[in-house]
């Protein structure tokens, strides 16, 4: 009788040691299944994150920067003749007519060393003349085509390219840079450029385009016609898929800062003088 009991109690058990082994090995499959599942799933989302780095690396992605050369260092770049000038060298281009032409004019003057500066010595202070400079260059792999810049453009009074002339909004006297938010005067245009070759295409179609926007001096003083970019719109070569970026964005800090160095102040020690 006892013995029965034992083999009872034995059995029991056995098959409840039985079921756990079973539960554990359920869980534990599940749990294996469940992993698998999860490296499956980032293994996917890695080979997304691969085919879109090498979409990213593939485009034609076209980058914006600024440079504000000072007047007679412009000028000199501008009246060099082809021969005189490097091979390598970027060409300012003109979209507008109206400022090609009053800036050719006004070259010769600041190549001579004249209207270099505005302002009074001992009084506002001096500040110099500077040209606002786009460059666009492709620093993607496909060639961008149909590259297009838009623009807010104003022409000034017919003396304004020796007399400033300043945008004001809501009682401020607005800076170059912020000049995308005046609307009196102000018109929008399209500009169609040369495509810009990406890595992919021969050195010489890689060449970065220079345009010229706007003659200033200091932050809100402007000469003549003036040009501010808004955004430039692009095809890429291979996949035919349109793109757009906004020119000013992150280059804001760079021209303030560069427009702001153009003030250079008085000099007070010769104004005691006189």
């Amino acid at each position: 009788m006892k013995l029965d009991e034992t083999t009872k109690i034995v059995s029991t058990i056995s098959v409840i040691v039985g079921l756990m082994i079973t539960l554990t090995g359920y869980l534990a499959n599940k749990k294996l299944q469940q992993v698998q599942t999860e490296l499956t799933t980032l293994n996917q989302k890695e080979k997304q994150m691969d085919v879109k780095k090498k979409e990213y690396d593939m485009s034609a992605r076209i980058a914006a920067d600024f440079d504000l050369p000072l007047a007679r260092s412009f000028a000199a770049r501008l009246v060099q003749t082809g021969s005189a000038a490097p091979e390598s060298a970027l060409r300012p281009l003109f979209p507008n007519e109206d400022l090609g032409r009053e800036l050719h004019e006004l070259a010769q003057q600041w190549d001579g060393g004249n209207r270099l500066m505005t302002g009074d010595a001992c009084t506002s202070g001096l500040t110099v003349r500077q040209i606002v400079l786009l460059t666009l260059r492709n620093v993607g792999s496909a060639d961008a085509t149909d590259v297009v810049l838009i623009a807010a453009v104003k022409n000034g009074s017919p003396d304004s390219s020796s007399r400033a002339w300043r945008e004001n909004a809501d009682g401020k006297t607005l800076a170059y840079y912020e000049l995308p938010g005046a609307s009196s005067g102000w018109r929008e245009e399209r500009f169609n450029l040369e495509p810009l070759g990406g890595a992919s295409s021969p050195e010489a179609a890689r060449k970065p385009q220079q345009l010229v926007m706007a003659s200033v001096s200091g932050p809100s003083s402007f000469y003549g016609t003036a040009i501010v970019p808004k955004t430039v719109t692009w095809t890429d070569a291979i996949t035919k898929e349109q793109h757009s970026q906004p020119v000013l964005g992150a280059n804001v800090m760079r021209l303030k800062s560069d427009l702001v160095g153009a003030e250079i102040g008085k000099p007070t020690s010769a104004c005691r003088r006189q």
